[in-house]
């Protein structure tokens, strides 16, 4: 199959015989052609769109994809800030000015995010990986649906260890996200 898109003959071909049901002989004496001619024509046009709106789609699902590395980062970023150690500095007469440092509580809240982002991650690239043939594994942003997928893996992973371990900080109380 040639990649070139299709000529408007082509097109008026299989929308005459695919979208209006006509027969191939009655579109291929219109056109002056073949019935295998018409089939070709027909078989070149859909190949073409189902190419295109597979790389339309890997297109949308790769910016979805950054929306959502975005907020994964944006949460992880939170988490951090918030299990960091805050300082806070009073000043009265009696004891002039004080600082005093606590630690930081950490905000599972971030974690939850983050956890939800690779979900729908992992989701969004893994039902296209299980639902295609090994020449759909395009290229996006330079790494393959696969390898994306197993990053996102390993940041669960990472993510879900981190979860624990605060949870086993705060001991135990709070709901699993």
């Amino acid at each position: 199959m040639s990649d070139l898109e299709p000529t408007e003959d082509q097109y008026e071909a299989y929308r005459l015989r695919r979208l209006e049901g006509q027969l191939e002989i009655a579109v291929a004496t219109q056109f002056g052609v073949t019935t295998k001619t018409i089939y070709k024509w027909c078989r070149k046009v859909s190949e073409w769109l189902k190419t295109a709106k597979r790389e339309e789609l890997d297109t949308l699902k790769a910016d979805v994809t950054a929306k959502f590395e975005h907020l994964y980062e944006l949460a992880v970023t939170g988490y951090h800030r918030s299990i960091q150690p805050r300082e806070s500095t009073t000043d009265s007469e009696q004891f002039g000015i004080t600082t005093k440092t606590e630690p930081g509580v950490g905000m599972p809240g971030f974690l939850a995010i983050a956890h939800d982002s690779t979900l729908a991650i992992a989701k969004l690239w893994g039902q296209a990986i299980d639902a295609t043939d090994r020449a759909s594994f395009s290229r996006v942003v330079g790494k393959s649906q696969l390898e994306l997928a197993r990053e996102q893996r390993k940041r669960f992973q990472l993510l879900e260890s981190a979860l624990e371990k605060e949870q086993a900080m705060s001991g135990g109380s709070g709901d699993k996200a």
